[in-house]
């Protein structure tokens, strides 16, 4: 097919000849001066890419160009085509045109293609062989050798290609006993000793062929060397492998294609109390599989025969004493020469699995907090009781109040122990049909499905009662609770009426009890500080003296009372058996120690009366050299009245035995303060301390 193009943007055909219909499927004049296509249009973008500025250089350099790329036919195909073209100037107006010449080279590039592949076949296999390969020709020097024949000698392919001939490499000359094997002939196999570049000896196995020429060979080398080794280590490995099998946790173990167990190892015979007697009678796999998984193992058995891969079942089995226990079976046919001869396979004890899916089950359905059921598994029960099959039915809604205001004040481990008191007590109020759960952060609800009138509220009572009795009976931080309830149809969309009539209740009742919560959680904390910290008397009575005396400036006497009364506020909000605890605290114990000074600041905050010496509660335990907490504060960073009560607490407490060290006399004290003022101490704290008290001036 012949064309001319103008020499523009698009190479605009001018003239194309009938052949491009019948080469592309395109109608000529749809090309011709671009009328629906051009041919940038059906070129396949890739080869645009590389043929355009190919051709642009040689037109710039007025030199012919010939280059090959894939257009698109009308029937949507790839043809390869060969476009030769040169420029040239009319000789009447001198305008430039472009003439060449289309060939269809479609079976030409695919011909080429099949032996591209068919060299780069032939050549992966050639260097990728496990095997060493040469080539040569009669007595000539080696044509050709491969990266593994390297390997072998030690030799660079430089060294040898063209320069070592074949019978250089070994130790008998010619290495080919009878002669070289002739075209059609069979190839011929030998053993012998190649010598390598450090004149050490390879045992090797070598296999040569002629070409079909007849002039050169090809052969391959095998290093035998470790195959010779192996056989006699063969009894060796034996040996380790019994007892590695021994040493494995796991049963291991073999059979005939009947099922006959021919080997376990000793994990075997402990796993399942069988011993060596019983195997030589000829023990049965069948015989440690429970009966009810009988027939689905002799199935698999037999399917396990025709398998090729490792198919892991489980099973029941029984001991030879009949107890059962769950077990995974890993196994696999043996095959020898493409003959089964029984089966191989590992067995593993999964009771702890069993354990522990069993555990993710329940975490899956339950709130791993208080046991009850969760809000995803109370959504799916919500759909079956909107079915209506469930009615009369019941809704329970509670809401825990000051769940918040514990989690700050106290810190969420003791929010915590109040989600999980109110988990238990709603388990103990509902019946084990009803489906109870925490919804969320304190929200809680049931649903008691088939539920009579009045049952509802009477399980809202019950709860209540449990409150109340919790109350009565447990220290610590009261349970307060907010709970509705409503009993009717559940058939959709009454289920959503029940849930809103229950709600609104619960906010009714929780609108009224908030504040008197509040309060009620208020006044226990204090009552549980009174009772279980030791008397601040003492410490109450020096600060009073001390600032009636003579004022310190910036501690105010009422503040410093307080403080003195309730600087250890914030041991409520600590297990009592660390700030009781009459041994060494551990590192853990005292991480929780220092976080009294910060509870104790936030119950301060929330109490009127005690709002004003908070800060003072915070800092009590600070410095002055920085080295206290929680803040690190030191010098005058600390309140005054903190670092008063630095002097005075730490007076009272050298006074006072202690594990491990008696009291110390008020001269003693004196001493101390004097000892640590500038670091523990102000300095000027220690001195007005001292001042007030003369029968200390000269200790």
């Amino acid at each position: 097919m012949v064309y001319r193009s103008r020499l523009d943007e698009y190479w605009t055909k001018v003239y194309v000849s009938d052949q491009f219909t019948a080469l592309t499927g395109y109608p000529v004049e749809d090309f011709v001066d671009n009328r629906r296509f051009h041919m940038a249009q059906i070129a396949h973008p890739g080869d645009s890419l590389r043929v355009v500025p190919e051709v642009e250089e040689c037109l710039a350099r007025g030199r012919p160009y010939d280059v090959r790329f894939r257009i698109r036919a009308a029937d949507g195909s790839w043809l390869w085509i060969n476009d030769r073209g040169q420029q040239f100037r009319d000789s009447e107006d001198g305008s430039l045109w472009i003439d060449g010449i289309f060939t269809d080279i479609t079976d030409l590039m695919a011909s080429l293609e099949r032996i591209q592949d068919s060299e780069t076949l032939h050549r992966m296999v050639f260097e990728t062989s496990g095997t060493a390969l040469a080539v040569w020709e009669g007595r000539g020097p080696l044509l050709r050798v491969n990266e593994e024949f390297c390997r072998l000698t030690g030799l660079e392919r430089s060294q040898v290609e063209g320069r070592r001939t074949w019978e250089s490499f070994f130790d008998a000359d010619p290495f080919l006993p009878g002669g070289a094997p002739r075209p059609q002939q069979p190839p011929r196999r030998y053993e012998g000793r190649l010598v390598d570049l450090q004149g050490v000896s390879h045992d090797v196995a070598v296999t040569v062929a002629p070409f079909p020429d007849g002039v050169r060979h090809v052969a391959s080398l095998l290093d035998v060397t470790e195959a010779r080794r192996t056989r006699r280590a063969l009894e060796e490995s034996e040996r380790r492998y019994r007892e590695m099998a021994d040493a494995l946790p796991q049963t291991l173990f073999e059979t005939d294609p009947s099922g006959h167990l021919i080997f376990t190892n000793r994990a075997g015979f402990e796993a399942f109390g069988f011993d060596e007697d019983d195997l030589r009678r000829g023990l049965s796999v069948f015989e440690v599989i429970a009966p009810e998984d009988l027939p689905r193992a002799r199935e698999n058995f037999g399917k396990n025969l025709g398998e090729q891969d490792v198919i892991p079942r489980e099973y029941l089995a029984r001991r030879k004493s009949g107890e059962t226990f769950p077990v995974m079976v890993y196994s696999q046919a043996i095959r020898h020469e493409g003959v089964v001869e029984g089966i191989r396979g590992l067995v593993v004890d999964i009771t702890d699995l069993k354990g522990m899916e069993e555990q993710l089950r329940f975490l899956s359905m339950h709130d791993p907090l208080t046991g009850l059921y969760n809000r995803a598994f109370f959504d799916e029960e919500g759909a079956r009781m909107a079915s209506g099959r469930f009615d009369p039915l019941g809704v329970v809604v509670a809401d825990l109040d000051g769940l918040k205001l514990v989690n700050d004040l106290l810190g969420h481990s003791a929010g915590d122990r109040l989600l999980r008191d109110t988990g238990r007590l709603l388990k103990e109020a509902f019946r084990s049909s009803d489906v109870v759960a925490r919804v969320g952060g304190d929200e809680f609800a049931a649903f008691l499905p088939e539920c009579g009138e009045g049952f509802a509220q009477e399980a809202r009572r019950r709860i209540l009662a449990a409150v109340e009795h919790h109350n009565e009976t447990q220290g610590g931080v009261p349970l307060s609770l907010s709970v509705g309830c409503a009993s009717g149809p559940g058939k959709s969309p009454g289920l959503t009426s029940l849930m809103e009539e229950a709600d609104n209740l619960m906010y009714q009742q929780k609108r009224l009890q908030s504040p008197r919560s509040r309060a009620r959680l208020l006044q226990r904390l204090l009552e549980s500080f009174e009772q279980k910290t030791p008397d601040t008397s003492r410490e109450e009575a020096l600060i009073r003296t001390l600032l009636s005396q003579k004022s310190f400036p910036g501690a105010d006497p009422l503040c410093g009372a307080l403080l003195a009364r309730y600087h250890d506020l914030g041991y409520v909000g600590l297990p009592g058996e660390i700030w009781r605890s009459a041994s060494p605290l551990t590192e853990d114990e005292w991480r929780d120690m220092r976080r009294h000074p910060e509870i104790g600041y936030r119950i301060a905050l929330a109490c009127d009366h005690l709002a004003p010496v908070a800060e003072a509660i915070l800092g009590h335990h600070e410095r002055h050299d920085g080295t206290g907490y929680p803040r690190g504060l030191k010098g005058e960073e600390i309140l005054p009245i903190n670092r008063l009560f630095a002097v005075v607490d730490a007076y009272n407490a050298m006074l006072s035995p202690r594990p491990g060290r008696p009291a110390r006399s008020s001269l003693e004290a004196a001493e101390e303060l004097r000892r640590h003022a500038g670091s523990q101490f102000d300095p000027e704290a220690v001195a007005f301390f001292l001042e007030a008290f003369p029968e200390l001036e000269d200790a």
